[in-house]
């Protein structure tokens, strides 16, 4: 009887579930933009020497952007 009920619950919270992201991003489109310079900016590094992206010519960089909603 419990095993019944489960069954029952899984399958409805299966039919309210989201898509599938491949499907919800298929009309995603990347869009080019003319190229222009990236800003001025400087970050302080965690040993206190200012760091700018002038400082990194010529080596690979990552930006990671990080935020919480």
């Amino acid at each position: 009887m419990v095993g019944v009920a489960m069954v029952l619950v899984l399958c409805g919270v299966a039919a309210g579930a989201e898509p599938p992201l491949d499907a919800q991003i298929s009309d995603f489109q990347l869009v080019p933009v003319a190229p222009q310079a990236a800003p001025a900016f400087s970050l302080e590094t965690l040993d206190g020497t200012t760091l700018a992206p002038g400082d990194l010519v010529g080596r690979p960089a990552i930006l990671y952007f990080w935020a919480t909603w």
